[in-house]
């Protein structure tokens, strides 16, 4: 018997191509939270560079064939179901996932995942801004038992409440240790004088704000929490700790006036070169307002 469903799903998106490791990490999603997996296809008809013309009958077919085989994969405890969209790869799947838990994307969908992501404003990029995604590299699977910490990247540590809070709440469901990376730098020539002068008191400095963010966010929860702040460039170290970590936690810039849901030059390259699953979550202190977007919309008609 299966046992009683979150009415939340996990969404998966469906490329032609191999699924296996988005799979993965919705079942392990799914047997946390006890929610069903939902199967999206977008397809947009029309000459294929690398095959057939695609078509509705060819797309629903594909789907058919992807929900078995999740079956297959997932068994008879999670519940599988299946959504033909049409319209272009990852935004449509994006807009008929407002109510999903989380959006799960293979990495071989990242062009697409940032086009969806940085297109101008309008409704439907509004409707996107609040979804959860993660993007798992291609062949990705985490060891059982899996005992590595979570690692979330942290920019400006006093506009990080709602990131940490997230990180936090991912690491409990999982057991899992937190490991809250923080860098700093300054512009060249600055750096060095900097460094070389406060350098300890900026990285003490920086703990504690971090410390006073966590303190009343993970009591009584018994998360583990490493901070770990360090000097240099963030990319090389984010990079480090997600060879060791079970996912790495980004947040996700939301809705800029007519810039679009921003995802920045560190955040694509992670997603681009990290061995283990990236999860994006949306940044709180840039909330989308549904009215500004309209108007900043109308504006550009």
């Amino acid at each position: 018997m299966r046992p009683t469903l979150s009415s939340d799903p996990i969404v998966v998106s469906v490329p032609r191509g191999d699924l296996d490791a988005a799979l993965r990490f919705a079942a392990s999603e799914a047997a946390i939270h006890h929610c069903p997996v939902r199967l999206v296809h977008a397809y947009e008809p029309g000459p294929s560079l690398s095959g057939p013309p695609v078509t509705q009958a060819g797309a629903a077919g594909l789907l058919q064939d992807a929900v078995r085989h999740a079956e297959q994969m997932l068994g008879p405890d999670v519940e599988v179901t299946g959504m033909l969209v049409r319209g272009p790869c990852v935004e449509s799947v994006l807009d008929a996932s407002a109510e999903a838990r989380v959006v799960v994307l293979q990495r071989r969908d990242l062009l697409h995942l940032i086009r969806a992501l940085t297109r101008s404003l309008d409704g439907a990029a509004v409707r996107r801004a609040p979804i959860p995604l993660v993007c798992v590299p291609p062949g990705w699977d985490a060891p059982d038992p899996d005992d590595r910490p979570i690692t979330v990247g942290v920019d400006a540590p006093e506009h990080s409440t709602d990131l940490l809070r997230a990180s936090v709440a991912l690491a409990h469901e999982r057991g899992a240790p937190l490991r809250v990376l923080h860098t700093w730098s300054f512009p060249k020539p600055y750096d060095d004088t900097v460094l070389l002068r406060v350098g300890r008191e900026w990285e003490a400095w920086a703990r504690e704000d971090i410390e006073n963010v966590l303190r009343p966010l993970h009591p009584g929860l018994g998360v583990s929490v490493d901070i770990d702040v360090r000097h240099g460039p963030p990319l090389p170290a984010l990079l480090e700790a997600a060879a060791t970590s079970r996912l790495i936690v980004l947040g996700r810039h939301g809705i800029h006036r007519a810039l679009g849901s921003r995802l920045g030059p560190v955040t694509r390259a992670v997603l681009h070169d990290a061995p283990c699953p990236v999860v994006l979550l949306p940044t709180a202190a840039h909330a989308v307002d549904p009215a500004a977007a309209e108007l900043a919309s109308a504006g550009r008609a």
